[in-house]
């Protein structure tokens, strides 16, 4: 479902219960991302990846999984134009991960623990060294600067204690 559903994100064909709703979108929109296309290539390759990331998991598993789980989401990368997207799933190895991990056959109990772990830590390097730097260039290519800087603003932030003041000022200021 989520294959067919990607590459049909689209601010002129969703659904709204009340027409009014799609108006106050698209003012949403043009206050925080560069375009409505934009906005439509930021969510369809944020789905991408997010999705991929969680079909890794599973994928690692067998070789058959990673055909018929995770490399559908390469080729929608690249059908809907993510390129950048593509190559860095390209370098995912989930399969590698597992045998490197100690997770080659199914392992039960405070035995998987350790071995889960160092999976994790391959998907995070991964995500880290390949995912990242093109989910921050799409960001950076699709939201505007000013909320952009609202956004740094908020996250510095989080964590302290904020006066409701404070946060309606923040949300105002987006």
């Amino acid at each position: 479902q989520y294959l067919k559903a990607i590459p049909n994100i689209s601010i002129q064909h969703c659904k709204c219960h009340d027409e009014k709703d799609r108006v106050l979108l698209k003012q949403k929109i043009a206050q925080y991302y560069v375009s409505e296309d934009a906005f439509e290539n930021f969510a369809k390759g944020t789905a991408v990846a997010m999705m991929a990331v969680t079909v890794a998991k599973i994928s690692g598993r067998s070789d058959f999984l990673f055909e018929t789980e995770f490399v559908p989401w390469i080729k929608l990368a690249f059908d809907i134009g993510q390129t950048d997207l593509a190559n860095a799933l390209l370098h995912a190895d989930p399969v590698a991960w597992r045998k490197n991990s100690g997770l080659e056959f199914m392992v039960l109990g405070s035995g998987a623990g350790p071995g889960r772990v160092k999976f994790q830590d391959h998907l995070n390097e991964w995500f880290d060294r390949y995912l990242q730097p093109v989910l921050t260039s799409l960001k950076l290519r699709s939201v505007k600067p000013e909320a952009l800087q609202v956004l740094g603003r908020i996250r510095s932030q989080v964590g302290t204690k904020m006066s409701p003041q404070m946060w309606d000022g923040l949300v105002r200021e987006l």
